[in-house]
């Protein structure tokens, strides 16, 4: 049962712990009214515990991006700020947050561990697989390759050929997409190994 009093006092609370059991039953209020809440609730929540962020541990900001990170009506700012987090705090809003629609901005500045989970969201458009493949080192571009939820442009699958032509894990998954352009086809051939060709 929700307790205002309990809330007040955990406000006054500026403890780590007294921070991490105003976070969990903030969050546990937010999550818990699920489709019954509104936009205001959300800017509110989003307020409150951004104004707080700064101030808590990374335990209590690990418990609060998995908990958060499936929430379609999470606070955008708040997704955006845990997904620039440390990995281990951005690690799941990253995979899974429906909120973020600037993972082309957090694409263009983030660590290439960052890139790596970006690389295995279960969608990803082309104007992210784009930054991906501009800033991704090998192991990023694998992913991103091997991920069939990954949309990509023509000329992302041209500078991926490119990349690939000494990397024989980014051939391999070129190969095995359905959608790979033509014209990247074509560039591709060349660099193959025998076995790869014969795929």
């Amino acid at each position: 049962m929700f307790n205002l009093g309990k809330l007040a006092e955990l406000a006054r609370d500026h403890s780590a712990a007294g921070r991490k059991s105003l976070i969990c039953m903030l969050t546990d209020l937010f999550v818990s009214a699920g489709d019954d809440r509104d936009e205001q609730i959300s800017l509110l929540f989003g307020d409150i515990v951004l104004k707080v962020l700064g101030q808590l541990e990374e335990e209590t900001r690990i418990i609060l991006s998995k908990r958060m990170c499936g929430e379609k009506d999470a606070p955008h700012e708040l997704m955006v700020k845990l997904a620039q987090d440390t990995l281990v705090v951005a690690e799941p809003v990253l995979e899974q947050s429906p909120v973020l629609e600037d993972l082309v901005t957090i694409a263009r500045t983030a660590s290439m561990e960052h890139l790596g989970v970006n690389a295995g969201r279960e969608t990803i458009d082309k104007s992210v697989t784009s930054v991906l493949v501009d800033r991704g080192d090998a192991r990023v571009l694998s992913k991103v390759t091997e991920n069939k939820g990954a949309h990509f442009a023509d000329a992302s699958f041209l500078t991926l050929v490119e990349k690939a032509r000494t990397n024989t894990k980014i051939q391999a998954a070129l190969i095995d997409r359905q959608d790979l352009t033509e014209e990247a086809a074509k560039a591709l051939l060349p660099f193959l190994t025998e076995e790869l060709k014969e795929r």
